[in-house]
């Protein structure tokens, strides 16, 4: 049994690191060449968001998996601001992919999720374009064949601002030798500066970005060893082999937030008849809840789309809802600014209407008036138009 909606998270004895990532980004592949006693591949699927978020109420850390090729979509970006209480990490991933480019993958993360986004290594490309080696920014060192070397001083140089930056985010917020070195304008010993590392990302300071999986770098071994049948390839490279030391570094619980992640309100209902086994589910379930619809009597489960009804279902006979002659009701919509039009003309073509719309910063509030039987499906529609990114209540009315 999961803890209560209302309960804080609680220590672990090993980190937890949820993966969050869009679907063809890699995560899985990912997920399988980690630990698997402390990974979460979360499903991508926003119709099982209960998954979701009880996976992240468990997480002490949460790792976002970012393909140049695929770009980072809403709700992904949604679910990483939400655990910004966790220590994050970025996985940049696919950066052998034709076209790939990791300063615009490492831009686009800065873009969407915060100037914390800072890269720890840079890729190396030969001269036929492809990955010939890391430069870890931390040690000025090249991991290439297999092989650690000197960075080349033409290369230290170019990357010398990116580095201040990085040290800046690492130690600004330390109070050791690490940073009394810095601040004396010293040389930081490596062995500091992979101290502090851990330390950063926890207090939020930092949200590293890491390599993972380029072809033909380093030796094909994963570090915590191979599985049985497992594809020699998904242990490529020193920059999963970085980010795995990292995650065992990691703190073992939350270090900031003491309350529970916001998640969800289920606002899709499904018809159901009583039944024992579905009633467990629902329990274990922190999104999905079982009620009567006051005016029916009918018995309904409340979920956040088909698939996580589906999974809550299992097999168990879903029926109509039932409606009550020509009723309408309210609900209060929160979008993003972009997604403002398409909701009201989605509202206007369901044969309902705006009663206010309030704009802020960078999302809006709309009150809208819906026919009954659009609101049964309406969870559905408002994902549609704003790539799952927006979410409503309902204020008076049927099925409330």
């Amino acid at each position: 049994m999961p803890d209560s909606p209302d309960s804080p998270r609680t220590p672990r004895t090993r980190p937890v690191v949820a993966l969050l990532g869009a679907p063809g980004s890699g995560k899985s592949t990912l997920a399988a060449a980690l630990p698997p006693d402390t990974v979460l591949d979360l499903p991508g699927d926003p119709d099982l968001a209960g998954q979701v978020w009880d996976g992240l109420r468990r997480a002490t850390a949460v790792l976002l998996v970012a393909s140049p090729v695929q770009g980072l979509d809403p709700r992904t970006v949604q679910l990483f601001e939400a655990c910004a209480d966790l220590p994050r990490l970025v996985a940049l991933t696919q950066l052998d992919r034709p076209g790939a480019d990791a300063d615009e993958a490492v831009a686009l993360c800065q873009r969407l999720l915060g100037d914390q986004v800072l890269p720890l290594q840079l890729p190396l490309h030969d001269d036929d374009g492809t990955i010939g080696g890391l430069l870890d920014l931390l040690t000025l060192t090249v991991h290439a064949d297999g092989e650690r070397r000197e960075a080349d001083p033409e290369h230290v140089r170019l990357v010398e601002p990116l580095r201040e930056d990085l040290l800046e985010a690492l130690l600004t917020g330390s109070d050791g030798d690490a940073f009394d070195a810095w601040a004396s304008g010293d040389q930081v010993a490596p062995g500091l500066l992979a101290a502090e590392l851990p330390r950063a990302v926890s207090r939020g300071d930092l949200v590293p970005a890491l390599v993972v999986r380029p072809s033909g770098l380093g030796p094909r071994e994963a570090p915590y060893g191979q599985r049985p049948g497992q594809d020699p390839g998904l242990g490529l490279g020193p920059g999963l082999v970085e980010l795995a030391g990292l995650l065992a570094r990691l703190p073992n619980d939350a270090p900031h937030g003491d309350g529970p992640l916001a998640q969800p309100t289920p606002q899709l209902p499904v018809g159901v008849t009583p039944d024992a086994g579905l009633q467990a589910r629902v329990a274990a379930d922190p999104v999905a809840r079982l009620a009567a619809d006051p005016r029916s009597g009918q018995l309904l489960l409340w979920t956040v789309g088909p698939g996580h009804a589906e999974q809550l279902l299992a097999g168990a006979p879903s029926l109509p809802v039932r409606l009550e002659g020509p009723r309408t009701g309210r609900v209060l919509v929160r979008v993003p600014g972009w997604a403002v039009r398409a909701v009201r003309s989605d509202a206007l073509g369901r044969g309902g209407e705006v009663l206010a719309n309030q704009d802020h910063e960078e999302d809006a509030e709309l009150e809208l008036r819906l026919p009954a039987s659009e609101l049964v499906h309406y969870a559905l529609a408002l994902a549609r138009v704003t790539a799952s990114t927006g979410s409503f209540e309902r204020l008076s009315g049927p099925l409330s």
